[in-house]
């Protein structure tokens, strides 16, 4: 519905006034909250692999990282060393699947097998 009102907002006022009005209500997400939504996006680049390869993926975003300004960058400390990388992403998926059996999990389920 709030999509709805939006485009209904956007077609009528433009872009710019829909989010004029939608940004009084909304706020930014805090520095932990960034982070959380940069490694729940691992979780879904993982899950997009077929078949999913944590080591490539590691190497990918450790790449990725070394090319990026601090702020940007993804995983433990915003490293740029692959095995770290790789090493967190292997944290990420084992709290996935207790969360998943605990039935507390609200990230990026991974896809039926």
């Amino acid at each position: 519905m709030a999509y709805e009102l939006f485009r209904q907002i956007e077609k009528h006022h433009g872009r710019q006034a829909a989010r004029r009005i939608f940004a009084k209500w909304g706020e930014e997400p805090s520095q932990r909250r960034r982070n959380e939504i940069k490694s729940l996006s691992l979780l879904d680049r993982l899950d997009m692999m077929n078949p999913p390869n944590m080591a490539l993926l590691a190497r990918e975003v450790a790449a990725e990282n070394e090319a990026l300004p601090t702020k940007d960058r993804r995983g433990p400390g915003k490293s740029s060393i692959a095995s770290t990388v790789e090493h967190y992403i292997r944290t990420l998926v084992r709290k996935r699947r207790d969360g998943i059996k605990a039935g507390t999990w609200t990230g990026p389920f991974p896809p039926e097998k």
